[in-house]
């Protein structure tokens, strides 16, 4: 008889035991968990409960439920209810709850039925995780997503604008290679010619300006002088003895800005080029410098060749295509040109009074 009590009192009391083990990992869960009658009506509420919603167990102890759900989603209530009272378990449903303060927060509910001793379901657990902080990480993971694919997608349709463009100025430019070499006035094979390089240029700084600046800035020093051996490459040679010198310290500039450069030195180069060495087998040299100081820059194109006729002290050479796309590109680039020619040569300088950052000093002879 003795033994047999005391088997009873050791149950109960492991019994005891385990309830009030339960019971603590209840009340200092991090998640709330809440027992509800299947009327939805408070049973329990524990710490972690107060904490979400701001109601304390005083508070919400036989009261409904429904004051946390937001009034366009009180059907959902009523379906989990009808849920646990089929026996069944509602997992990670995530939805979206009230706090005491009115703020509407992000929630993952789990719902459970309980049990009497006789297997009847008398009531529902319900535990519910804040899940606001997570569900701004998820979305904005999504719309960094969607930000770098919608990225991916220009550069893939810059760069079939790039080709396509670069296409297009090929054709333009070999049209009126054709119709200079085609034309019987002097005057207009002059024009057509100078448009014809015109082109060039552009289609010249265009690929190397894609090449240089996919960061949206562009490095002075490295393009400028990639311009150049390009444009040495091309036009040089080794058929003639002509130097292309780029002494360029610079920093870096916005892709507009690089654009317009790129231009004035595609142009000034290729006239230099063009007229300052008549005589084929002379040697000569054309200076591209660009420098920056504390006041601005300064980009001179400058060569030692025949230079050209002037008139009272200014160049009689013609306000052409190319002198008008300098003088446009100049007021683009708010700098200041000034020309000086005579008979060992022929320099044009831009300057433009406003401080860029500086890099190392790049120069080469191409």
């Amino acid at each position: 008889m003795n033994t047999q009590r005391s088997a009873i009192v050791e149950r109960e009391s492991g019994e005891v035991e385990a309830g009030a083990f339960l019971a603590s990992m209840i009340e200092y869960s991090d998640d709330a968990i809440i027992g509800k009658t299947l009327d939805g009506i408070v049973l329990s509420w524990n710490k972690a409960a107060q904490e979400i919603f701001g109601y304390s167990a005083e508070e919400m102890i036989g009261r409904s439920l429904l004051v946390l759900i937001p009034p366009g989603r009180l059907a959902e209530e009523r379906r989990i209810l009808a849920a646990v009272r089929r026996g069944e378990r509602v997992y990670h449903y995530e939805t979206v709850r009230l706090r005491k303060d009115g703020v509407a927060i992000d929630v993952s509910v789990s719902v459970s039925p309980i049990r009497d001793h006789a297997g009847n379901i008398v009531a529902a657990s319900k535990i519910v995780r804040d899940i606001t902080d997570r569900k701004q990480a998820r979305e904005k993971q999504e719309l960094l997503d969607r930000t770098t694919l919608l990225l991916q997608q220009k550069e893939v349709l810059l760069e079939e604008m790039q080709h396509r463009v670069l296409n297009s100025l090929q054709i333009i430019s070999s049209i009126l290679l054709l119709k200079a070499q085609a034309a019987t006035s002097k005057e207009a094979r002059s024009q057509l010619e100078d448009a014809h390089h015109c082109v060039l240029s552009v289609a010249s700084v265009q690929r190397h300006l894609h090449d240089a600046g996919h960061d949206g800035l562009v490095a002075v020093p490295q393009y400028l002088t990639e311009l150049c051996q390009s444009l040495s490459d091309g036009m040089i040679g080794d058929s003639r003895r002509i130097k292309l010198v780029a002494r360029v310290d610079g920093g870096d500039v916005d892709s507009v800005t690089a654009t317009s450069l790129g231009l004035v030195v595609t142009e000034l180069v290729i006239n230099a080029l063009k007229y300052a060495f008549p005589d084929k087998a002379r040697a000569g040299e054309v200076l591209v410098s660009y420098d920056v100081t504390p006041s601005g820059w300064r980009l001179v194109i400058a060569d030692n060749g025949r230079g050209y006729p002037t008139r009272a002290g200014s160049p009689t050479k013609g306000r052409g295509l190319g002198t008008r796309l300098i003088e446009s590109l100049a007021r683009q680039l708010d700098a200041q040109v000034e020309t000086q020619t005579g008979p060992n040569g022929t320099s044009v300088s831009l300057a433009h009074a406003h401080p860029i950052v500086r890099s190392p000093e790049l120069s080469a002879t191409v």
